[in-house]
């Protein structure tokens, strides 16, 4: 319950409305785009959130689960989410080899990733705390999602525009 509800509590707090410019200005398909990757990005803190602040054994055995759903489910986004969050703490294991040194990584390469991903049992919560924590400071360094989509939506619109004008030229 108590790892639902920090889940929930981040979904409440990221939630935002994009400002008119973005949501009249853009195309329906961009905006749709847009809209798809902010839910992405909810779902990415949210499951983030979780692993820190819940039961993070639990939230991690989900992440796996979840990243085995088969694409053109109507779990794309949450699969997509897990994914990538397995590739920031693959990462992380390779780049900081003395807190994860109970990973041995002999053998891996790219496309081997299941080497590593068979010894994920093998981490601590307080590794897998880190490595949730370290995973949200580095893509959202400090930031709201508002403050942290914001840009994208702003390069969207741009290349709308910059379309838009190719065409009318």
């Amino acid at each position: 319950e108590k790892s639902s509800e920090i889940r929930a509590a981040m979904n409440f707090s990221d939630h935002f409305i994009y400002d008119e410019k973005f949501s009249k200005g853009l195309s329906r398909a961009n905006y749709q785009n847009l809209l798809v990757d902010t839910q992405a990005q909810i779902s990415m803190r949210a499951l983030l959130a979780q692993m820190h602040y819940g039961n993070p054994h639990n939230a991690f055995g989900d992440l796996f689960r979840v990243a085995q759903v088969h694409e053109g489910t109507e779990h794309t986004i949450p699969r997509l989410v897990s994914k990538a969050a397995l590739f920031f703490f693959e990462t992380q294991i390779l780049g900081d080899r003395k807190t994860y040194e109970n990973i041995d990584i002999t053998g891996y390469r790219p496309g081997k990733e299941d080497i590593l991903y068979k010894q994920f049992g093998n981490l601590t919560a307080d590794q897998i705390r880190k490595l949730s924590k370290d995973a949200f400071d580095g893509v959202y360094r400090g930031q709201s999602l508002k403050d942290y989509m914001q840009p994208r939506a702003e390069k969207i619109l741009r290349e709308q525009k910059r379309e838009q004008k190719k065409k009318d030229f």
